[in-house]
């Protein structure tokens, strides 16, 4: 198969599944998606990054140890898609040790922008939140930047989730610890 020139298209989620499937089988599949992510085109990017959204927790460890990567590429995206994703992949992840500032930095604001997609700014706004919730001080300024956050401007979705976190601010507990 060439994996290239199937990414270039639209994909539907059969074309997923089968993707999926080869790479869990073939780590030669998931270092040449893992490369498409940084690839110019963009369709191939996402699509690559969409695929890998899918994947089940045990094939989403390969990423693990490519986390710093991830967030070097999420940091110069401009593609809002991308970003999502990217973040979203991030999030399925334990956070790297020592925390990364520039990227603590990014998703503070990522999460204060009327610029970004309320998908993204979700995304940021969790990924902030899993960055200060083990450093009390970090926690009481990102508490701070999550109450000046303008109720009437956010999405129903990210007002949803900005009141999932202020409950959880309390006891510092993990976002994916509560369901």
């Amino acid at each position: 198969m060439n994996l290239r020139s199937r990414l270039l298209q639209r994909l539907e989620m059969k074309d997923i599944s089968e993707i999926i499937s080869l790479a869990q089988k073939d780590e030669n599949t998931r270092l040449e998606l893992y490369q498409f992510v940084f690839d110019s085109e963009d369709r191939l990017s996402v699509n690559a990054l969409w695929i890998m959204t899918h994947y089940s927790v045990t094939t989403n460890k390969w990423l693990y140890n490519k986390q710093s990567q991830l967030i070097d590429k999420v940091l110069i995206s401009e593609n809002s898609t991308q970003k999502r994703l990217l973040l979203s992949l991030i999030y399925k992840q334990s956070l790297i040790e020592p925390l990364r500032v520039d990227f603590l930095d990014f998703c503070l604001a990522g999460m204060i922008s009327l610029k970004e997609p309320p998908a993204t700014i979700v995304m940021c706004m969790k990924l902030s939140y899993e960055m200060c919730r083990t450093i009390p001080e970090l926690l009481q300024e990102y508490q701070v930047a999550l109450e000046m956050l303008e109720p009437s401007l956010l999405s129903t979705w990210t007002e949803i989730i900005r009141k999932r976190i202020q409950k959880a601010i309390p006891t510092a507990k993990s976002l994916q610890s509560i369901k």
